[in-house]
């Protein structure tokens, strides 16, 4: 569905999951559409319309930075470096990065401001006539003008990547009521573009809108009595597809094998485990009665976009053994120090570097990158430093992209460094096939929109069918 980012607000909110002060708050893989709308503005320089952009510029000064290793690019490479970590190149862009070079570009996206969804959602929520209400089409076009004439074109680009793996979807029913929610979990992801995984982990779990989506808010404890268990569909889930995924690996992305058999990273056992974790979560609010907690009452008008907060009489206090975990029986229920253990544990694992970053060239290019991916070095690009393991459990995009590690063409080194979305130009598909890169977007003028959108026949391609 839709998912898309924006640089950060200036609210601060509490994270339950770490107790420190964090900003923000917190759709699957995208569709294409019939609208056969060339981007014109990305492909030749965009114009700033519809609404502030925010301070212009990010106020690096360019000619500071410290030149990377690579010379300048021409044209040519400008032009095909832009079209793997924006939207689109621009002339505007091509020649900044024509006189300044990779890491200036790099350091200058790393600072630059942007808008908000969740601002745009708002002010179009003002502005319907009595009797209107918000619709799907807002969220899409909030994410279509930031695509089209953001000017922080990397976080949104590496934001986009991160949405095929944190998935939300407005096709979801529930989901689809809180549109305002919707645009905070794309702001949520552009906030932690750049940022550390273990952080965005827990924003994420504890956003509202994947809290309905993969149905971990208001999960209650079990109940042997009413034979009632806790829900299991958010651990399993953030196991199997956010973090560790089915089966161990070694630090280069292949399977780890066992008499030549792969070695599964769970079983049900830590689903179960897990599962207890993840109750006694739900809508934010200036109490914690069980009014609030089951969504009944007044409720904060402010809920779809604020972390959920903790219900200790909703809280399982069974034991919670998971990974390599053990959280022991207790008497008194303690949420957010449970949930805070869990994700330090999915987090920490070896897997999370390699399956994290393979998903995220994976996601970009549709196909099996070239060669395996770059084994994580001290002080490498996937974590701050120390040994193969810890950098591989802490992955930072920011960091990884400024190492700049040498590779042998310019893509090796976007995977191995900037791990992003780099989507190939006019990679042939059937027209049923869903999936379809951005870069087709802009060659054959084809603008899509995010999955949820249901057009016939999923797409519409000048030049007729295509092959695989």
């Amino acid at each position: 569905m839709l998912r898309h980012a924006t640089a950060p607000d200036s609210a601060q909110r509490l994270d339950p999951g770490s107790r420190r002060p964090q900003t923000g708050v917190s759709f699957q893989h995208i569709c294409a559409a019939l609208f056969a709308v060339a981007l014109a503005c990305v492909a030749g320089g965009c114009s700033k319309s519809g609404g502030p952009q925010g301070p212009e510029g990010s106020g690096v000064d360019l000619s500071s930075v410290p030149p990377s290793q690579y010379p300048l690019p021409s044209a040519t490479d400008a032009a095909r470096f832009l079209n793997q970590a924006s939207f689109g190149a621009t002339e505007a862009e091509v020649n900044k990065l024509r006189t300044y070079g990779y890491s200036a570009w790099l350091e200058d996206q790393f600072f630059m401001p942007g808008r908000s969804h969740e601002a745009y959602i708002n002010a179009v929520s003002a502005s319907l006539p009595t009797g209107q209400s918000l619709d799907d089409s807002h969220v899409m076009n909030t994410f279509w003008r930031e695509a089209a004439t953001g000017q922080d074109q990397l976080r949104r680009r590496v934001a986009f990547a991160l949405s095929q793996i944190f998935v939300v979807s407005l096709q979801d029913s529930t989901v689809s009521e809180f549109k305002r929610g919707v645009a905070s979990y794309l702001d949520m992801l552009g906030r932690n573009a750049f940022g550390n995984y273990r952080q965005l982990l827990n924003e994420v779990t504890l956003h509202p809108m994947m809290g309905l989506y993969l149905s971990h808010l208001r999960n209650q404890k079990e109940d042997p009595a009413r034979n009632r268990v806790p829900d299991q569909n958010y651990a399993r889930e953030v196991m199997q597809l956010f973090s560790i995924g089915l089966y161990e690996l070694n630090p280069d992305g292949t399977p780890k094998l066992v008499n030549g058999q792969p070695v599964e990273t769970y079983d049900s056992d830590d689903i179960v485990g897990l599962s207890r974790v993840f109750t006694g979560f739900s809508w934010a609010g200036p109490d914690k009665s069980d009014t609030r907690f089951f969504g009944g009452g007044t409720q904060d008008p402010d809920r779809e976009v604020l972390f959920m907060q903790s219900y200790p009489r909703f809280h399982s206090i069974s034991e919670k053994r998971f990974l390599t975990a053990v959280i022991p029986a207790g008497t008194n229920a303690d949420p957010d120090g449970d949930l805070r253990t869990a994700l330090d544990e999915i987090a920490s694992h070896p897997n999370v570097g390699p399956f994290i970053s393979r998903q995220l060239v994976h996601l970009a290019h549709r196909h099996r990158p070239a060669g395996r991916p770059a084994r994580h070095r001290r002080g490498g690009p996937a974590g701050s430093g120390g040994a193969d393991g810890d950098a591989a459990r802490r992955p930072d995009f920011r960091q990884g992209a400024r190492a700049h590690s040498p590779g042998r063409t310019l893509d090796a080194r976007l995977q191995r460094t900037l791990r992003l979305g780099q989507f190939p130009a006019r990679r042939h598909r059937r027209p049923h096939q869903l999936p379809c890169p951005i870069a087709d977007a802009l060659a054959d003028g084809v603008q899509f929109l995010p999955a949820g959108v249901r057009t016939a026949e999923h797409l519409h391609r000048r030049g007729g069918a295509r092959r695989p």
